[in-house]
């Protein structure tokens, strides 16, 4: 019948794939995954509900695949928290409640490096550290990434200087995680610079950069990448999939 079968049981391939009624990208998203997917042989069903229904039944582990955007801030810490064993959903009076694990991921020899790194003051051996957490994610699989926002960021460089990107040297110039670019922005005066060609002539000076790396990249219209991805139960027939994010954001606070 065209639908793969698991080895042994003979149970076919078959998934549900939720996205957003409130987002028409997360709309188009589902169709072109629901797409690949029967292209290769895995029957996907493919349903829209509302962000609080779906967010309901992530939180309740009653889910096959989803589809959801995250963004992640420059420091990795808290993204990568989001993996830990200790942040998967919980049961408490017989009601269970969702943490930040979305996936429920867990594993043991992560949780180590994540605490490792929380301790380590060089940022080479943290770099190392995390990368290494990276790679776990990489092989083990509880998201994938299906795309990164391309955003435009633009202003008056006739009128503002002094920003400063977050990261450097090509991060995010506005809306960051503190107020470094904002303690530091002030208007043109007659003692700066006047404005370069590539300003249009005092017009609007603008950056369009993409993810620089999978845990610390930054677009440089928001405070961090966005990321729109699909996750996947990790106990459903190894449909984990790979992604980085720092919360649930819907596509109208980043347009």
């Amino acid at each position: 019948d065209g639908i793969r079968r698991m080895p042994g049981t003979g149970r076919p391939l078959a998934f549900r794939l939720c996205g957003r009624r409130s987002s028409q990208t997360s709309q188009r998203t589902v169709q072109f995954v629901a797409g690949w997917l029967q292209d290769v042989g895995i029957k996907v069903t493919t349903k829209i509900i509302s962000e609080d229904s779906l967010t309901e039944i992530i939180g309740e582990g009653k889910f096959d695949l989803f589809e959801w955007g995250w963004v992640v801030e420059p420091d990795p810490n808290y993204q990568l928290s989001t993996f830990t064993c200790a942040n998967r959903s919980y049961k408490d009076g017989g009601s269970v409640y969702a943490n930040l694990s979305d996936s429920f991921f867990c594993n043991k020899e992560y949780d180590a490096l994540y605490a490792t790194q929380g301790t380590q003051i060089d940022p080479v051996e943290r770099a190392a550290t995390v990368k290494a957490m990276q790679q776990i994610l990489y092989e083990q699989a509880p998201y994938i990434v299906t795309y990164y926002y391309d955003n435009l960021e633009a202003y008056r460089s006739d009128r503002f200087t002094g920003f400063l990107p977050q990261p450097e040297p090509q991060g995010a110039l506005l809306f960051q995680y503190g107020t470094a670019s904002y303690s530091s922005l002030r208007p043109v005066t007659a003692a700066d610079a006047s404005p370069s060609p590539s300003s249009g002539g005092g017009g609007t000076t603008g950056s369009k950069t993409g993810s620089t790396s999978a845990s610390g990249s930054s677009s440089s219209v928001s405070d961090a990448v966005v990321a729109g991805g699909i996750a996947a139960a990790v106990a459903v027939a190894g449909l984990g999939f790979l992604l980085l994010r720092r919360r649930r954001r819907p596509d109208a606070d980043v347009e």
